[in-house]
């Protein structure tokens, strides 16, 4: 058979380790790389597709929608003076 049509691993099983790494706007360190970035991403999207869901079911109002959901700044990801309380520029 030709070597051309094997199938090739998936890139996270022939990648090593990923080193720890920084938050560029916090600070706060990470491991695990693209998968653990992802892993988080997901939880924190299902807490917010479940949050929705409550308040359309009504079980949530829209001041606790907004409080579990925040403002974040589009460059760092980081919560905003609008989710934090403090005053903006």
């Amino acid at each position: 058979p030709c070597s051309a049509y094997r199938t090739a691993a998936p890139p996270a099983a022939a990648a090593p380790a990923s080193p720890a790494w920084a938050h560029p706007f916090t600070g706060e360190e990470f491991t695990g790389g693209i998968p653990a970035l992802l892993e988080r991403a997901e939880q924190r999207c299902g807490l917010y597709l479940a949050a929705g869901r409550a308040y359309w079911a009504g079980s949530m109002t829209m001041q606790e929608l907004s409080a579990l959901l925040g403002s974040r700044s589009y460059l760092s990801g980081t919560e905003d003076a609008a989710s934090t309380g403090e005053a903006m520029d």
